[in-house]
């Protein structure tokens, strides 16, 4: 759908945000998404059908971003509409009147006011310590007893420490929290000694004064003092830091001498002996500078700083490029221009320019960015139209060989051929150039160019070219005919289609297909192989053939067969096969005959030719063997589409030999499998099997071919004495003497199986004989049900039940009985399922909610440690805290188990609970989450000035906001935005890229940086006039160059 309308921001509180908006007119629901800005994007999000939602269980003072968009059919989203707000903070923490009772070298003594309306079982308190200055990671320990004072062991002497402590109630949330410095030390009899290795760092008129050395002569310094006057002067000002701690002494005089006067002091109170220091300040700052650049040289003018002239000795012009080519000269003070050259051309470089006075003291640094101008590079090479469609060009060239080092982007202009009115897009650079051309007119002429670009502002030597897209597209392709060799398709043509390009190819031919320029609006395709899927592509050709948009249909082409192969005559070693070869095929189709040995293993043996005919006669094959004869079809490829089965014999005057060692293969409660030696002396074409049951009339007999040596039959009753007999039969029906076996089929299955649970890990089973069936068990089988029966037991035929033990706790397991009678047949199978034992799984572990929303909370658990085996399934129930109606649903088992609550209410405080559920839904440990849902955006966004390099937008505050977030990115950039935090509801985006895409997003923060859902604006800027150049704040020379250098690579 269009986006929503007039979005806005109804009610802010402290842990919800209520918004409201217009609904499009084919929206069906909406998508309210929200999250706090230092969530990166994890937003809870929920679907609604009212134009309003509640956003609960967000946290006080955190910005929120908040995000509405339509859903239309089948959840089809339309555009994001977004607001921001920043939720006001609950009401300050209580004081904890945090102090140190007690210091000495190796421990520290705090005391703390007990947090009012707390008890011993209902909060806690986490004191944390460690070195200040240092990067050492904080220890902590929790105080779970109610006391006011905790001491603090083996810490490290002559040491300042930060020491914290935290006041949490029972659901870990914060009530108070205060923090304290401490120096380590105690019973010092010694000052400490003068100071030799003090650090003193000039910058203009500023001095900072660093002391980090803690131990002298055994004796602990804890601070450090600073006094300083103008050597010829009376007024004199003193400081005192602790040591780790500088002292920066601002606003003094320019081009003045100091004296310095400094000494250490203890935590006692001794001070060490003076020391006495003189130090010069510098001048101020160059003034006005600007900067002027060539192919190989950069101009540098300045004015000298207005203050502190006097005690000038020169400047200095640092330099430094991308590719760590840098260098630094000395100007004199009254050269007011100094050119730099055998510059590296076509190369940004970064200048710092500052000022030494007489006693080497730098003035802050003035930093500046500038290019060295490009020289134009030689026109593209290879340009070409790669693809033409009916609406797009896909074009293709090589980088310039000329001045390619100076190549900074690609312009690519279209325009139609009668036309003046061109459009452009810039194109970055690659190792393979290429552009598409999208949304042009078909069938219709255009010039095309593409120009080297060395900077963005010039633009050298263009090539061009005239190219013309395709036709529309063919339209109502279809197919007309299909036969086992041909496809007929057709089409009717777009109006300037002069002819038409059609390929086509079988689907594992894999993109090799085969092609045709017809003028028709139809076309057969020949030469297709029977028994395939086939694509057929039909594009129309215009202007040189330009050629449209793809059509495509699919056709399968029927398998042809050869028919009525049979066996025309055969003798003890000849066969003689005929067959049909389709209708159409008679004059052009060849065949070829091939033959083997039935139930032995050999080869294969074919026609050494190719046979025209449609009858051939195989010799010199070995009687009394079973043959298979295929016929193959000649088509280019061969495929066998025929076979036919015979047994190779003449006349017999004598009976086949009887079967020998007749035997039971398998036997179960209602079938058999008998088998008997394969050895066939006097040629038995086939073998005669019937079977008789006792007291049944289902009996019978059944003839098969000689290669077969055992015999399957189903069907029969349960306990029931079965004679088999086998007899060889030759071709002229000869019959040899029977053989014959008596078996017994299986007993019934087993009746009213019943289980029971002894005791934790370990079941019982009992059963009732089966019926029909009784009569002939001899024992049962017992056994479990696993991926396979295992662990199968013999059980005595009148012991009627079975106990295992040593189970798996909680484990839900097939039992099986089987009722197997004298010859070890097997009933059919009795299953019993059952758990081994009951028992509550241990509660959930690390249950924490890992993301909210509005109206929604988002769980995430590990399974229990105790009686995992038990656990079955999950159940979680929430309800208000303050309220009484809960709702529960159970969740099943996963490796990671997690659970999205919907439909909650905005900002209301919810109790989770997490259950781990047992057999028939037992639980005991539960364990219970306290969370808010989550809160509204900034309104009113918009942009309200737009230049080169910047953009300032504006929004209007949702109540509850305290500041807010601004991301901003380029489109390119894919997502890496860079942020910041404001309180002003408007704020200008710098440094951004001339003539590029920028989205910027703005969320209000509430308490705790809460974020609202987003509001975005887009906006493209304009193309620069000329490089320019940026300030950086003063500071090493080495830090400015790279940071400046730094933010240019990565952005």
């Amino acid at each position: 759908p269009e986006p929503v309308t007039a979005l806005k921001v109804d009610n802010v509180d402290t842990r919800s945000v209520t918004v409201s908006w217009e609904s499009p007119s084919c929206a069906q629901q909406f998508s309210v998404c929200w999250g706090a800005w230092q969530d990166k994007g994890g937003h809870s999000c929920t679907s609604v059908t009212n134009t309003s939602y509640t956003v609960p269980g967000l946290e006080p003072g955190n910005n929120y971003t908040i995000i509405v968009a339509a859903l239309g059919l089948n959840e089809a989203q339309s555009d994001l509409n977004i607001v921001t707000v920043q939720l006001p903070p609950e009401l300050s923490p209580t004081k904890l009147n945090l102090e140190v009772v007690k210091a000495t070298r190796d421990y520290l003594e705090v005391s703390w006011d007990v947090a009012p309306n707390s008890t011993s079982t209902d909060s806690r308190y986490l004191v944390c310590w460690g070195l200040i200055g240092w990067r050492h990671k904080d220890r902590c320990a929790n105080v779970t007893e109610q006391k006011e004072t905790f001491t603090i062991h083996d810490l490290a002497s002559c040491c300042w420490y930060n020491v914290s402590v935290s006041a949490l109630n029972a659901d870990g949330e914060l009530l108070a929290f205060e923090i304290v410095q401490q120096f380590t030390d105690g019973e010092n009899s010694q000052p400490p000694s003068i100071e030799e290795s003090l650090n003193i760092n000039i910058i203009s008129n500023t001095m900072t004064v660093s002391h980090w050395s803690f131990v002298r002569n055994q004796t602990c310094v804890s601070s450090f003092t600073v006094c300083w006057k103008k050597t010829d002067g009376l007024n004199e000002t003193c400081r005192e830091n602790p040591i780790y701690k500088d002292i920066s002494i601002k606003d003094l005089d320019y081009c003045t001498n100091y004296t310095l006067t400094t000494f250490t002091s203890s935590i006692d109170g001794l001070s060490s002996s003076n020391r006495t220091l003189y130090r010069s300040t510098g001048s101020g700052n160059v003034e006005n500078i600007t900067l002027s650049s060539g192919p190989d040289w950069v101009t540098v003018k300045r004015d000298p700083p207005t203050q502190g002239q006097e005690c000038i000795s020169h400047f200095s012009i640092f330099h430094k490029n991308i590719n760590a080519q840098e260098g630094e000269v000395d100007v004199k003070a009254d050269v007011s221009e100094f050119v730099l050259t055998d510059l590296e051309a076509c190369t940004q470089w970064y200048f710092v320019i500052r000022v030494l006075s007489d006693e080497d003291v730098y003035s802050k640094s003035e930093s500046h960015l500038i290019s060295t101008t490009a020289n134009v590079p030689s026109p593209v090479e290879d340009f070409k139209v790669d693809e033409v469609k009916s609406h797009s060009l896909h074009l293709r060239w090589s980088p310039p060989s000329e001045n390619n080092k100076c190549l900074f982007k690609y312009n690519v202009c279209w325009r139609k051929t009668l036309e003046l009115a061109a459009k452009c897009a810039i194109r970055k650079l690659e190792v393979y150039p290429r552009h598409s051309i999208h949304d042009l007119e078909s069938c219709t002429d255009y010039i095309v160019t593409v120009s080297t670009m060395g900077s963005q502002t010039h633009v050298g030597n263009e090539t061009s070219l005239a190219v013309s897209t395709g036709p529309e597209p063919v339209t109502a392709l279809k197919v007309d005919n299909v036969d086992t060799r041909s496809v007929t398709v057709s089409w009717e043509s777009p109006s300037c289609a002069q002819q038409f390009s059609v390929c086509w190819g079988a689907w594992q031919d894999k993109g090799g297909h085969s092609c045709t320029s017809v003028t028709n609006t139809s076309y057969t395709v020949p030469g297709l192989e029977p028994g395939n899927n086939y694509t057929i592509i039909v594009a129309a050709l215009g202007n040189a053939g330009a050629q449209s948009d793809v059509r495509v249909v699919t056709a399968y082409i029927a398998q042809e067969n050869v028919g009525n192969l049979t066996v025309k005559n055969y003798t003890r070693n000849s066969i003689t096969v005929f067959w049909g070869a389709p209708f159409d095929q008679k004059s052009s189709q060849n065949a070829r005959v091939c033959w083997k040995v039935i139930g032995e293993y050999s080869d294969e043996t074919c026609s050494n030719s190719i046979i025209s005919d449609e009858e051939y006669t195989i010799d010199d094959l070995e009687p009394c063997h079973w043959y298979k004869v295929t016929v193959t079809l000649k088509n280019g490829e061969e495929r066998k589409f025929e076979s036919v089965e015979q047994f190779t014999a003449a006349s017999n005057t004598e009976p086949p030999e009887e079967v020998k060692e007749i035997s039971i293969a398998s036997l179960t409660y209602d079938s058999f499998r008998v088998k008997w030696d394969k050895s066939n002396e006097s040629c038995a074409s086939h073998f005669l099997v019937c079977w008789e049951q006792s007291q049944a009339e289902d009996n019978g007999c059944q003839l098969i071919p000689s290669y077969e040596t055992d015999f399957y039959k189903g069907d029969l009753k349960v306990c029931a004495n079965v004679t088999v007999s086998v007899s060889a039969l030759s071709v002229d029906g000869l019959s040899s003497g029977n053989d014959s076996i008596t078996i017994t089929t299986g007993p019934g299955v087993v009746r009213n199986v019943t289980s029971w649970i002894v005791e934790l890990g370990s079941v019982g089973v009992s059963w009732e004989p089966p019926l029909p069936g009784e009569d002939c068990v001899s024992y049962y089988k017992v056994g479990t049900l696993g991926r396979y029966f295992e662990n199968l037991i013999n059980v005595t035929g009148d012991k009627l039940e079975y106990v295992w033990t040593n189970l798996t706790h909680c484990e839900h397991k097939g039992f099986l009985i089987l009722a197997v009678n004298s010859q070890h047949a097997f009933s059919n199978t009795a299953l019993k399922f059952s758990t081994s034992g009951t028992g509550a799984p241990g509660e959930v572990t690390e249950p924490e909610v890992t993301q909210t929303g509005s109206h929604s909370l988002h769980l995430e658990w590990k399974p229990p440690l105790e009686l995992f085996d038990c656990l079955l399934r999950y159940f979680v129930c929430w309800k208000e805290t303050n309220g009484t109606d809960s709702a529960c649903a159970e969740q099943r088992l996963e490796e990671y188990p997690k659970r999205t609550l919907y439909g909650l209410k905005s900002c209301t405080e919810y109790t989770v609970t997490l259950a781990a559920l047992g057999v028939d839904k037992l639980h005991d440990n539960d364990t219970t989450l306290t969370q808010f849902t989550g809160p509204e955006p900034v309104t009113a966004l918009k942009v309200d000035n737009v230049d080169t390099r910047s953009v300032t937008v504006s929004w209007e505050s949702p109540s509850c906001a305290q500041q807010f977030s601004v991301c901003w990115g380029a489109w390119q950039d894919k997502g890496g935005h860079s942020c910041t935090s404001v309180t002003n509801t408007s704020y200008t985006v710098p440094g951004l890229e001339p003539g590029n895409n920028y989205t910027i997003i703005v969320a209000a923060l509430g308490l705790n940086e809460a974020q609202s859902d987003l509001n975005i604006v887009t906006v493209q800027l304009p193309p620069a006039a000329a490089v320019s150049s940026s300030h950086y704040a003063a500071g090493s020379i080495q830090d400015s160059v790279t940071s400046a250098l730094v933010m240019k690579c990565f952005g």
